[in-house]
């Protein structure tokens, strides 16, 4: 495959070579809207542009498949802004660059962080796009302007299961359990901007008052939905302790964050067991507040710690501290070691 300024694909009803034919159509890297791997068994890549889509049969079409992401993200036009202020070329720049998208209602005018990106869905479809990180949220705009049926998406950065253990130059979010990923021009210098920016947002305090002046606004640290704790929320049903279908979010040493599939009422109470060094300690557990999440993700509940039994504070410090040191190890872009 050709990955340099020009991509070369061979003019014939369904393409099968990618080089060495005479005859070829050059598609500029500004030209692409989209790209698609396709079929399970054979290779075969989709290639969308304004006018026309270009079909190649090939081998090692996953390889290339990747190839190809790289190459439009790190070619697409456009500024790479990884925070600060910026200086008054950079904004024009930026300005330019998203202008098209300035009339569209909650898009930042100057974001903190932002690049042009592809972005891949689970079904290996990718769009070129941008990506704009404010305070609070990363925000994907799925074309380069606006277009027919493409609508931003907006995604909290303190409710969502990131993924920072997986590939270092891209950022990824699970949804549902699918997995959603942006390869972006800025490559692994933006993926650590956005990490930076990711744990100062979860650090950042949120006041949650249930009126009697309860609050959790200790140091939240993040908990990976695939590595959970040693945590069990319960709840009372009928007379009898059924185990709550969650999965913790995040852990403070006064509470936790849990993603439901149903909402549950402020004020529910539950019942929280910890386990440490073999041994269950246990607390009441009460909701403060219950959210629904974006794109049908389900509901936030915010928890607090009541009434522990001896030993159950210092038990989730423990788990705590532990998941403190497998964020930052994730943060550098090293993996936990495991005894």
């Amino acid at each position: 495959m050709l990955l340099d300024d020009r991509l070369a694909f061979v003019a014939t009803g369904v393409l099968d070579a990618l080089v060495g034919v005479p005859t070829v159509t050059e598609v500029s890297a500004d030209a692409v809207t989209g790209v698609s791997l396709v079929g399970v068994f054979g290779g075969r890549i989709q290639i969308q542009s304004s006018n026309t889509r270009l079909t190649i049969a090939c081998d090692s079409a996953a390889d290339r498949f990747g190839s190809l992401l790289i190459w439009l993200a790190t070619s697409a036009p456009g500024p790479v802004w990884l925070a600060g202020t910026p200086s008054e070329c950079a904004r024009e720049e930026l300005f330019g660059a998203l202008g098209a998208w300035a009339s569209v209602p909650g898009i930042p005018r100057e974001p903190e962080l932002a690049t042009p990106a592809v972005g891949v869905s689970a079904s290996n479809e990718a769009t070129n796009g941008w990506l704009l990180v404010t305070t609070r949220a990363l925000i994907w705009l799925p074309s380069r302007s606006p277009a027919p049926g493409a609508h931003p998406v907006v995604l909290p950065i303190d409710t969502q299961a990131w993924v920072w253990d997986d590939d270092p130059d891209e950022v990824r979010v699970d949804l549902d359990a699918s997995p959603y990923r942006w390869v972006t021009k800025g490559r692994r210098a933006f993926r650590a901007a956005f990490l930076r920016h990711a744990q100062q947002a979860k650090t950042r305090p949120e006041a949650v008052d249930d009126g009697l002046g309860n609050r959790r606004d200790s140091y939240r640290v993040e908990v990976l939905e695939q590595a959970q704790p040693p945590i069990l929320a319960r709840l009372l049903i009928d007379g009898k302790l059924q185990p709550l279908d969650c999965a913790i979010t995040d852990l403070s040493l006064g509470g936790c964050g849990l993603r439901l599939h149903t909402e549950l009422p402020a004020g529910t109470t539950l019942y929280i067991d910890v386990t440490e060094s073999g041994r269950v300690r246990s607390a009441n557990g009460r909701v403060i507040n219950c959210r629904r999440l974006p794109l049908g993700n389900g509901e936030l509940a915010g928890v607090v710690f009541e009434n522990g039994a001896p030993g159950f504070d210092t038990a989730v410090r423990a788990i705590w501290m532990e998941l403190q040191r497998e964020q930052l190890c994730r943060l550098r872009g090293a993996r936990p070691v495991t005894p």
